[in-house]
């Protein structure tokens, strides 16, 4: 980086993510907020489509971010970045909420896309469920004594039975994306499947990631099991999907009229609605809508706005 920046920007290798920016600690507001804006800008020339502050250790940090990013999205600066997520400890939530709230200013439309954007965040992330599940079944643990004259004989008997043991374990992971589907009876049935066949089965569900670990025979049976669960689960909201497009149709104004949404996302909207969900988020040829089924509203990352409407078929 040249030497009259206040940071470092990397490449990333072993992380997830395509480039890590470095900052020098500041711990006054206006060098903070002056540090994000710089970051938001080094995003935009990056191309970058999302952008993560991590290690805030302050409320009084998260509120100059948030105040940074008001005036980032005003500035109409933001053309790659579309997504600005902030990482914050669990006892900085509720005072998050209240200064997330305190930025909508009524008649000010560029703050508006803003607060909605934010509001929903919040929504999602209050309403989501833990990210790991752990299925525990009745698998009773086997239990070795080893006993001898030498410790060293004893040591080394121990380190080879767990070596044995280790070399016949396997882990499978699958990922996918109808793995958030799986509740009641689905999830019943891996807990028998558990039972029946002695592995461990975890399920992330923000990833939609399941992963078994056991004997590899075992390993190999129950995945196949749990594939044909997961089909049926697909086959069963596809049915649906089907059923509720022929009696209601979800719309958005494309620009020139209003077209349909897809069958599933059109059971979700048609879902949120019936049960009184505040905002869901749906995908139209890529691009991300979060949508308020309630007001019939719309808006892209950017805060565009997108009319929607909803059509009865019967």
């Amino acid at each position: 980086s040249e030497t009259n920046k206040r940071y470092v920007v990397t490449n990333s290798r072993t992380r997830p993510c395509k480039s890590i920016i470095h900052l020098l600690r500041r711990t006054k507001s206006d060098e903070i907020k002056a540090n994000v804006l710089e970051v938001l800008q080094e995003c935009e020339k990056l191309k970058a489509s999302s952008v993560v502050f991590a290690g805030l250790s302050s409320v009084a940090e998260v509120d100059v971010i948030l105040d940074a990013l008001e005036e980032f999205a005003n500035s109409k600066s933001a053309h790659s970045v579309e997504t600005v997520k902030i990482i914050i400890q669990p006892e900085m939530l509720k005072y998050f909420y209240i200064m997330m709230t305190s930025k909508e200013v009524p008649g000010q439309p560029g703050q508006s896309w803003l607060y909605d954007k934010m509001k929903s965040a919040w929504y999602n992330f209050t309403n989501t469920k833990v990210d790991l599940y752990i299925l525990k079944g009745n698998i009773e643990p086997a239990i070795l004594h080893l006993c001898g004259e030498d410790k060293d004989q004893v040591m080394k008997a121990s380190v080879w039975i767990r070596d044995c043991l280790l070399r016949e374990q396997h882990t499978n992971i699958i990922p996918n994306e109808w793995i958030r589907e799986l509740k009641g009876q689905k999830m019943k049935k891996l807990l028998e499947l558990q039972k029946k066949y002695p592995v461990f089965i975890s399920i992330e569900s923000l990833s939609s990631t399941m992963r078994v670990s056991g004997f590899e025979k075992n390993v190999g049976t129950i995945t196949r099991e749990i594939h044909e669960i997961i089909k049926e689960v697909k086959d069963k909201k596809n049915r649906e999907a089907e059923i509720c497009y022929k009696q209601v149709q979800w719309r958005y104004h494309n620009g020139s009229g209003f077209v349909p949404f897809d069958k599933m996302s059109n059971l979700e909207l048609e879902t949120a609605l019936e049960e009184a969900t505040e905002s869901v988020t749906v995908d139209v040829a890529g691009r991300k809508l979060t949508v308020n089924v309630k007001l019939k509203t719309a808006s892209d990352p950017k805060g565009n706005r997108v009319a929607i409407d909803r059509v009865n078929q019967m």
